[in-house]
């Protein structure tokens, strides 16, 4: 007989078990319904157009955003053309700044890039990174100094606002090479 009411009871303990996981996936289940919102239509706007001029070309990697709403990039073409760069340019890294209903594109920093010649790097092309004070920093692919199969090996480098105000529209950013890759020693 003790036998029996234990095992009823285990079985009550078991269904109970079972009635409360049961609720608790339908509660789940109705949040997720209930508390997804619709979704929205999404609208696509190009905000620049680069036309290899004056703008800079081949923005190949994503953008960062800033607190104020602006955008910054690079784009591996544009710029200064030299021995060791491609003959799109050297690359640029820019801003584009809200102003009314467009974007002001305004280039922050021009890569000198070239072999030798250009130990600033050339032709960054991936996204660049805010650190905590505000600096820009960012990957070349080309430039630096140092060979990799008959090629430069590319840098780090960090971008940050001018010391001094500025008194244009055009105050370029000053670079800094934080590091200068040296490829493998096959590569040499």
């Amino acid at each position: 007989m003790a036998a029996l009411k234990q095992s009823a009871a285990s079985l009550f303990d078991i269904n109970l078990r079972i009635v409360s996981l049961a609720l608790a996936l339908a509660v789940v289940a109705v949040t997720a319904i209930v508390g997804v919102p619709s979704a929205q239509a999404q609208t696509f706007t190009v905000i620049h157009n680069f036309t290899g001029a004056n703008d800079r070309a081949i923005p190949l990697a994503g953008l960062i955003i800033d607190r104020g709403g602006n955008l910054y990039g690079t784009a591996s073409g544009g710029g200064k053309t030299n021995d060791g760069c491609e003959s799109n340019g050297c690359g640029v890294a820019f801003r584009l700044k809200p102003s009314g209903a467009g974007w002001i594109l305004t280039p922050l920093y021009v890569f000198q890039g070239g072999f030798e010649s250009g130990p600033d790097g050339s032709n960054p092309e991936a996204r660049m990174v805010f650190a905590a004070d505000g600096t820009l920093y960012g990957t070349t692919t080309y430039g630096g100094g140092n060979r990799c199969n008959n090629v430069t090996c590319g840098t780090v480098f960090s971008l940050s606002p001018p010391a001094t105000a500025c008194k244009s529209a055009l105050c370029g950013w000053d670079e800094t090479v934080v590091y200068r890759f040296l490829g493998s020693p096959y590569a040499r």
